[in-house]
């Protein structure tokens, strides 16, 4: 019973304790370093995923992390939550990447998603998350192609809007170098110093993942969804991209 509790309520109480695991989108047993800081005793920790029992708690717990906008009408309640576990992932590591990102449901095609620079705007694909089973055909066919290769993206949608944030956060530097208003002789160093270097990590490393080994803007991507995703693990290639952020931002003095 409650120790502060009169004696009507302790005396005699048979009141037990069991434990209930936390499980994610796909009802897998969370580990501790996926749920993110602990439950408080008082009130609603939003730095711990619950899944949501509706679209609309789904899009609020999107809201609560700091998504700008959240359409996720006709996405099927698993992969909301699903989405909303990567949205977490990255809140509890690099929050400042959510920021005036919005997340809409406008796609159709068999591409997941994608990230539209002309409305800062992650979209995800009506045509594959709307039905779970359709989810699971497409996303096992995607990841049967690189069999033995590693994929950030996985096979759920966790790890694919990781991936799209990666396209997001990138984007968001270039437009901060922008409104910092160099002359063009320092703005145009500023991004030779960034796409020069790129450049070089994407050349020196043969395969970061099977897609990000297609070209450079998708190896940034992915480098972004090796860090938020394996941490200390990540590959070689995530942590030299990470840097090279790190020290442009510390250069030029960019306030995310």
């Amino acid at each position: 019973g409650d120790p502060k509790g009169s004696g009507g309520n302790v005396i005699n109480c048979r009141c037990s304790v069991a434990q209930v695991v936390r499980r994610d989108a796909d009802g897998n047993i969370m580990r501790i370093e996926d749920v993110g800081a602990p439950i408080p005793n008082i009130g609603v920790n939003t730095n711990v995923f619950r899944l949501a029992r509706t679209l609309e708690e789904a899009e609020n717990f999107a809201k609560s992390q700091g998504v700008k906008n959240v359409n996720y009408k006709d996405i099927s309640l698993k992969n909301a939550n699903s989405l909303n576990e990567g949205i977490l992932k990255i809140k509890n590591k690099i929050p400042e990447t959510i920021k005036d990102v919005s997340i809409d449901n406008s796609r159709i095609g068999y591409a997941k998603a994608n990230f539209a620079k002309r409305n800062n705007t992650i979209n995800i694909s009506k045509t594959v998350s709307a039905d779970d089973e359709i989810t699971k055909q497409y996303m096992k066919q995607t990841y049967d192609k690189i069999t033995n290769q590693k994929w950030s993206h996985g096979t759920s949608y966790k790890n694919t809007i990781i991936h799209e944030y990666g396209h997001a956060r990138e984007w968001r530097l270039f437009k901060e170098l922008k409104s910092l208003k160099l002359n063009r002789y320092d703005e145009d160093r500023a991004f030779d110093m960034y796409y020069d270097r790129r450049r070089e990590i994407f050349n020196k490393y043969d395969k970061t993942t099977a897609y990000g080994s297609t070209e450079a803007d998708e190896m940034i991507a992915e480098a972004f969804a090796e860090i938020i995703l394996y941490g200390e693990k990540a590959g070689e290639y995530a942590k030299e991209i990470e840097k090279l952020y790190n020290d442009i931002i510390k250069k030029y003095k960019i306030k995310l």
